[in-house]
Formats: structure tokens, sequence, C-alpha cells
């Protein structure tokens, strides 16, 4: 459940990336430099929400996949004994 729930929040993030983007390229926003430097500000939030969420996922992939390595040479070290 949690990884449905990762991807979620990470499709909800790419279309805010996307409409932010495509709101800097309306004319209102580039003529304004206040509104333009807010959007930029959550455009650049969005994006290291991204970032984070793609570090966290790949740190836990990578913790996922040692502890099965680890299971399966504690059982096979535990199951056969052939070459001892």
């Amino acid at each position: 459940m949690h990884m449905e729930e990762s991807h979620k929040l990470a499709v909800i993030n790419q279309q805010i990336v996307a409409t932010l983007t495509e709101l800097m390229n309306t004319e209102c926003i580039r003529n304004d430099e206040k509104q333009r430097a807010w959007v930029q500000g959550r455009l650049m939030e969005a994006e290291h929400q991204i970032r984070r969420e793609r570090r966290r996922h790949s740190s836990n992939a990578g913790g996922d996949f040692a502890d099965t390595i680890a299971q399966h040479l504690e059982l096979g070290l535990n199951t056969s004994k052939t070459w001892a």
C-alpha cells in the first residue's frame, strides 16, 4: 500500500511541476516579476520534493535488496553443508 501512495504522490508532484511550468510561460507571469518569482519558488519546491522522494525510494529499495540477500545467505549456510 505504501508503494501505491508513493506512486500517487510522485504523479501529483509531476502534474504540479507541469502546471507551474506551463504557468511560467504565460504572458502575465512573464511580465510580472513578483508573480514570476512566486511561481518559480513553488516550482523549485515541487522539484525538490520529487528529488527527495526519489532518493528516499531508492535508499529504501537498496535496503530491501540487501535484506533479501542476507536472508538468502543465512538460509544457504544453515541448510547446505556440502562444501564444508
